[in-house]
């Protein structure tokens, strides 16, 4: 049985890939995140086929069994099943397939440091989504109403990621090609998986992690789920090719847009843009990087200066403290 993760920047179509896969047959689907797995590697700073000891194996199971537990799904498994994530993430998925299956997956919230981790230490594949970066930062700003930049940033990564890290097990897809063509868009997946696709005439509701029905027309612009495939989120931006965020988003991810066999801007930028433009991704960058060297200095001091401790062995301020 094949594994399977699907991963991507968000906005991207991972909800509409996995709606399609679980609508096919002797294939079993989680539509929603699981986030348990990377984070249990990342807590427990292992690569999916190191060894875990007794507490962290305990520690894992109870927080992948209260993630299925969410989705209605208990998981009969022991500590004594799997040695590693990777066995634990393979029996679990194992445990939620029905007879027959010959692909079981799910989504994940994955970036390339994460992608590279699936790939070395799992026989999992990996499916990553991407998408016009017009569209998708038009798509993320009316899903969040907050700024887009740090998304742009993540979007022209991952597809860096994609386009110069080929590997046998990782897929691509564009959304655009997924919502045309799902046949031919996945067509490395079902021949991997020996799948003979079948094109669905809707698609079913999908079960957030709390549990609660979420119609598909809340995470998606097909509000028709009987023609979910109907190609109207296809080139969105040019109803309002001229927003700034329109503009900046196909300003900044250029290059990665003719790699990836996107049109380009039909209006060339101004000078005038070229220099916004040029001033937001600086600042941005400058801003990003003060974050993440506040938090290393902040750590690093914490680390350094012992923290305050009760010690009922001390008899006076000067006296040396107790072992």
């Amino acid at each position: 049985m094949i594994r399977l993760v699907i991963g991507g920047v968000p906005r991207c179509g991972t909800t509409l890939a996995a709606s399609l896969l679980s609508a096919q047959a002797h294939t079993t689907f989680v539509t929603t995140y699981l986030k348990s797995f990377e984070a249990l590697a990342e807590s427990f700073g292992v690569q999916y086929d190191d060894l875990l000891d007794p507490s962290q194996r305990r520690a894992a199971l109870l927080k992948v069994r209260e993630e299925m537990l969410r989705l209605r799904h208990p998981i009969l498994l022991r500590i004594d099943d799997f040695r590693t994530l990777g066995e634990l993430h393979r029996r679990a998925l194992e445990d939620l397939a029905t007879a027959g299956d010959s692909l079981v997956g799910h989504k994940a919230l994955l970036n390339p440091l994460r992608i590279e981790r699936l790939l070395r230490s799992t026989d999992a594949r990996v499916l990553i989504l991407l998408r016009d970066p017009r569209d998708a930062a038009v798509s993320f700003w009316y899903r969040t109403g907050s700024s887009a930049e740090s998304y742009i940033e993540n979007w022209k990564e991952m597809s860096r990621y994609v386009c110069e890290r080929p590997h046998p097990r990782l897929f691509v897809a564009r959304f655009e090609d997924l919502v045309m063509n799902p046949a031919v868009a996945l067509r490395a997946v079902w021949r991997d998986a020996g799948i003979a696709f079948r094109r669905p005439t809707s698609l079913t509701s999908m079960t957030d992690m709390r549990d609660r029905a979420q119609p598909w027309s809340a995470n998606t612009a097909h509000t028709d789920v009987t023609r979910v495939l109907d190609p109207n989120a296809i080139e969105r931006w040019r109803r309002t090719r001229w927003s700034p965020l329109v503009r900046y988003a196909g300003w900044a991810c250029a290059a990665e847009m003719r790699q990836l066999g996107y049109a380009p801007d039909p209006d060339p930028f101004s000078t005038a843009e070229h220099r916004r433009f040029g001033v937001v991704r600086s600042t941005h960058r400058l801003a990003t990087l003060l974050t993440r060297g506040s938090r290393h200095l902040i750590g690093a001091l914490r680390r350094r200066v012992a923290p305050i401790a009760h010690d009922p062995g001390r008899t006076s301020p000067d006296d040396t403290p107790s072992p």
